[in-house]
């Protein structure tokens, strides 16, 4: 008798779940909304009325944003001192925004018996700012290293300038051996 209890048990547990699942898709096949004209006018007001909110909060709070993807490729192997051509490297820090360089990468390897390793210097506004010694024979990315090391800074800092500020990033390379294939630098601003 308890086997038999056992099974009306779950029979009914699975009828009543073909019962949900089925209520559930017919729910679904008939109340999905595809077009904003299926909505009410008063609920679509209300909800754009949210969305405008939120971001006008999201802004006097002070919202991160990507000002600047400075990217740059470098089109062959090279030696002596010379720059990577940027994409996006000049962009404008408004008068109250405070700009971070989080942190930079840069593809490359020394080569195999390189004595001096190549190195990468990142400048802003001509000054510069950070700089990698590529090591190893593997081609890999290397993160860059900001100056100043014995401040514990892990990204680059530009403070609110009070006015607007036009800045650019320059990468330059000395080498003697090696490749660079690659610099990838973003920028956020704070409000």
């Amino acid at each position: 008798m308890r086997f038999l209890s056992r099974h009306a048990t779950a029979l009914v547990a699975l009828v009543a779940l073909v019962f949900a699942m089925t209520g559930t898709g017919i729910a679904a096949s008939r109340y999905l909304i595809t077009n904003t004209s299926q909505i009410k006018p008063s609920v679509l007001t209300q909800l754009r009325t949210e969305v405008t909110a939120a971001a006008a909060k999201a802004a006097k709070k002070g919202a991160k944003g990507v000002v600047a993807r400075v990217r740059g490729t470098a089109s062959e192997e090279q030696t002596g001192e010379y720059e990577i051509p940027l994409t996006d490297a000049t962009w404008t820090q408004g008068a109250e925004e405070l700009d971070e360089i989080p942190f930079g990468l840069v593809t490359g390897n020394s080569g195999h018996g390189c004595h001096a390793a190549p190195t990468v210097s990142i400048l802003l506004d001509g000054e510069q700012i950070g700089w990698l010694t590529l090591g190893g024979t593997t081609l890999r990315a290397h993160e860059l290293e900001w100056d100043e090391p014995e401040s514990g800074r892990f990204s680059y800092w530009l403070p609110e300038p009070g006015h607007t500020v036009t800045h650019t990033l320059t990468a330059k390379v000395t080498a003697t051996c090696g490749v660079i294939e690659s610099v990838s630098i973003d920028v956020v601003g704070l409000r």
